[in-house]
């Protein structure tokens, strides 16, 4: 009977402690905000700021150290936790309509600028 209760207390502790960590990585993972550099690295942060010149985040290993910055020049976007994302050096990339096979266009016959009108051609007009 005792080893059965000393089995029984394992198991209901063991599945706790697994419900609990499930619980703490839901958070984590939840709260999490995404920082997408143009060299393409990701940063998993939780982002406090992106005004200015830099957006200021703190790493998830430790939130408790002070607030780091990427400058806005270096990241492409950053996707927040309730999935709204912002962009900032994103290169759009617009697809050129295929060109139509015409006819090429006809040649235009260059005029022929005349000169300037000598005082002779002039009387001899008249």
């Amino acid at each position: 009977m005792l080893k059965y209760l000393k089995i029984s207390f394992f198991a209901i502790a063991f599945l706790l402690a697994n419900l609990s960590l499930r619980a703490q990585t839901f958070t984590i993972t939840n709260n999490t905000d995404y920082i997408y550099l143009l060299n393409g690295e990701e940063i998993q942060a939780k982002v406090e700021s992106v005004q200015g010149k830099y957006v200021l985040y703190k790493p998830l290993e430790d939130e408790d150290s002070p607030a780091l910055r990427v400058a806005k020049k270096e990241v492409d976007r950053v996707k927040m936790a309730n999935g709204t994302e912002v962009f900032f050096n994103r290169l759009l990339t617009e697809e050129k309509p295929e060109e139509e096979a015409a006819a090429p266009p006809a040649e235009k016959k260059k005029k022929r600028m005349k000169g300037p009108v000598s005082s002779q051609k002039l009387q001899r007009q008249r």
